[in-house]
């Protein structure tokens, strides 16, 4: 009933002409030379008609367009690190003018720019517009799926070309599928490093994601390098809606989610299901599940990834519907997101903002590259570089010197609790953190130093001691984060060690006292897991 009204209240305003891409250009073109979603004109005068299915205006007098949607600046998500990702409409290398030449084998249609102008007129676009953007990280969606890096590697040379070499980076996969298209990760060396490998999901993975139909997940972990804070983003392309999945008894049911609802579906549960396994082996629960899931926010897909934990993060901090501006893709002028930010419930806390950026889906197709589009209308900036429009993530990753902070804060809220045994336990503890805190024993905010640091987990050790003697208020998410706070202590000075090719034994029992105090925190003996990350801190220095 939706879609009939929608349908039956679309008016199209008519140029009277019969060619397509038309010169001079149309008069109805607003300031920039373009038309967004949401401008308006406070009245037409002409003849109303209907035609091919739309109804039409042809006006009789000049019509003036008011730009009520101005062309925004790159949204401010604040936090040190920003996440993006960006759907960018065919980026092949490949030109598409000589067959069945694309994908991992070679045999399939190439898709993109059909000559190497219009391929330069479409790079020219997406270097502007990812490097306004400034991401350190940025997921891409529909990159050629070349046998090697080729079309990731070109992108990121243009990008180093127009700010400073080294600037970006990409992690390089090769194909990863058996799609012409797949995901490709960017990211700035100056803020974030890989830890390990990336991985994927697939049909071998689990079944239930069926690789073809969605593109198979890519996932890789990051550390910051300011802090040691790890993180891991997975990016995602699902199956589209524009065509069947009858073959596998996924027919579009009616109910508005489109084709190939349940094959996205399953996909989603899968990703739920792989990445609560840690696939990357970081040890850390911090993900941002991001990308084109070919769902709008209420359908099944992502409400099945919300009943897995994770959070939308655009109707967190957008809000829902047109006017909050939740929308990144306009389908025959109506708007919603098909692209996403969803937080995995450790992270969520760290998320600073998150946002569409608007370049893409207010403006018309007439400013993008093909070089059908009048000539006037081409501009070697952000507008139009795509059809989707990229979503932003602010993160301000947790620190161990944070993590401390936000502890007492937490702890002397609760003073006083009515008891005054659990006041002087909390008080005792306060202290002991705030003893921690010495800056003789720190580096920064996330290192220690390698001769007095050690004299932090003592403190932190006496600290849980205290807080484990707390009878009659919930002090365990205190307790949590301590030894979180240690974790990322020992862990940042094992990443140092391993970079650094320290001793091979002495990490290995970093690793080993690691593993220990995992265990032990798992078993509720949180001040004993507190000694084996101070013993895998010690080891490590001692590796280097």
């Amino acid at each position: 009933a939706l879609q009939d009204l929608n349908n039956r209240s679309r008016i199209q305003l008519d140029d009277g002409s019969s060619t397509s891409n038309p010169m001079p250009l149309p008069p109805y073109l607003g300031a920039g030379n373009t038309l967004r979603t949401g401008d308006s004109v406070a009245g037409v005068t002409g003849v109303l008609s209907f035609g091919f299915g739309s109804y039409e205006i042809h006006p009789t007098q000049p019509v003036t367009f008011t730009r009520d949607n101005v062309r925004p600046d790159v949204p401010d998500v604040g936090g040190r690190l920003q996440v993006a990702a960006y759907n960018v409409l065919n980026y092949f290398t490949t030109i598409d003018n000589a067959g069945p030449i694309c994908g991992p084998l070679g045999n399939q249609g190439c898709r993109g720019a059909d000559t190497a102008a219009e391929f330069a007129r479409q790079r020219d676009k997406l270097i502007t517009a990812i490097s306004t953007l400034d991401a350190d990280v940025v997921g891409l969606m529909e990159i050629e799926n070349h046998p090697g890096d080729v079309p990731t590697a070109d992108l990121v040379a243009g990008l180093n070309a127009a700010t400073a070499p080294g600037t970006y980076d990409f992690v390089a996969t090769g194909a990863v599928g058996t799609d012409a298209i797949r995901q490709a990760i960017l990211y700035k060396p100056a803020s974030v490093t890989p830890v390990g490998g990336f991985e994927v999901l697939d049909s071998s993975d689990n079944p239930l994601f069926d690789d073809a139909r969605n593109r198979p997940m890519v996932v890789q972990t990051f550390t910051e390098n300011a802090t040691g804070a790890v993180f891991t983003v997975a990016v995602n392309h699902l199956k589209s809606k524009g065509s069947n999945c009858n073959a596998v008894g996924d027919p579009d049911t009616g109910d508005g989610q489109g084709n190939c609802n349940l094959t996205r579906t399953t996909a989603a549960q899968a990703i739920v299901d792989y990445l609560a396994t840690d696939p990357t082996g970081s040890g850390d629960g911090d993900v941002l599940i991001i990308g084109d899931l070919n769902a709008y926010a209420m359908e099944d897909p992502i409400t099945t990834i919300e009943a897995g934990g994770y959070t939308d993060l655009i109707e967190s901090f957008v809000g829902t519907g047109f006017n909050a501006g939740a929308y990144s893709f306009n389908f025959f002028s109506q708007s919603g997101y098909l692209d996403h930010g969803l937080a995995s419930p450790s992270i969520l806390s760290q998320v600073s903002g998150a946002d569409f950026w608007h370049v893409n889906a207010d403006e018309p197709r007439g400013l993008d590259y093909n070089d059908f589009n009048q000539p006037g209308l081409y501009n070697p900036d952000e507008f139009r570089s795509s059809d989707h429009d990229p979503v932003v993530i602010g993160l301000e990753l947790d620190t161990p010197m944070s993590l401390k902070l936000e502890t007492i804060d937490e702890l002397s809220a609760l003073l006083p609790t009515g008891n005054t045994t659990d006041d002087k336990f909390i008080q005792k503890a306060i202290d002991r953190i705030d003893q921690s805190l010495n800056p003789a024993w720190w580096v920064d905010l996330a290192t220690l130093d390698p001769g007095t640091g050690g004299q932090v987990f003592d403190r932190e050790h006496q600290a849980v001691q205290e807080l484990q003697k707390v009878n009659n208020v919930d002090v365990q998410s205190a307790i949590d984060q301590i030894v979180e706070a240690d974790r990322l202590l020992a862990q940042r000075q094992l990443d140092a060690a391993i970079a650094a090719g320290g001793d091979a034994k002495d990490i290995a029992k970093a690793q080993g006292n690691i593993a220990d105090a995992v265990a032990n925190a798992a078993s509720g003996n949180y001040a004993k897991a507190v000694l084996d990350y101070k013993k895998a801190w010690q080891n490590a220095v001692k590796a280097l």
